[in-house]
């Protein structure tokens, strides 16, 4: 039986609506407290303020992202099945929050802040992957190349293959995706 969700949960999904449908600089408050049928008292003792709340929805699924890379990738994974695991995971969580992801864009091209949070101190995924590159490349399985410039082209490939998803419906295959992964590791694999 499913938990039945928290004033705190209904906020949250109610502000990722309203961010959805309006944008984050249209959407109020009352908007937010409207659909979530509660109150402002209700809304101001999770949050200091819709900035707050959409921290918490980033927090959440970078939570999430990061328990599905500990899931699906773990450290004994030879790199390319490491690689292609960790694509096809960040696919797949995506695809999931995808509103979130789209209003997370228009946001950043609004402020302008596109890249300031995608330092591994910011995001425990990119941290995750980060220790795994470093580990390969200690042990002599990798080129000593900077992991993130490793992470970066794998996330890169997975935002073009959502990218393309999205506007073309054309979701990346199993096959694209290995030969991705071929193409990364020709250049960071010891020869």
């Amino acid at each position: 039986m499913a938990r039945k969700p928290t004033k705190k949960d209904l906020l949250l999904e109610a502000g990722l609506d309203i961010f959805y449908e309006k944008g984050f600089e249209r959407t109020t408050i009352d908007d937010i407290v409207s659909r979530a049928n509660c109150g402002k008292g209700t809304f101001y003792r999770y949050f200091t303020g819709k900035e707050a709340l959409f921290e918490a929805l980033e927090n959440r699924f970078r939570d999430y992202l990061l328990a599905e890379l500990e899931s699906s990738c773990p450290y004994a994974m030879p790199p390319a099945e490491f690689m292609q695991a960790a694509m096809q995971t960040t696919i797949r969580v995506f695809k999931q929050h995808q509103r979130l992801g789209l209003v997370k864009f228009a946001r950043d091209q609004q402020t302008g802040d596109r890249a300031a949070n995608c330092h591994p101190k910011h995001l425990p995924s990119i941290a995750y992957l980060h220790k795994y590159l470093q580990n390969q490349i200690e042990q002599g399985k990798i080129k000593p190349f900077k992991p993130e410039a490793i992470t970066s082209t794998l996330f890169g490939a997975a935002h073009f293959y959502l990218f393309r998803d999205y506007k073309l419906g054309l979701p990346a295959t199993t096959q694209e995706l290995e030969e991705t992964v071929e193409i990364i590791l020709k250049g960071v694999l010891p020869q």
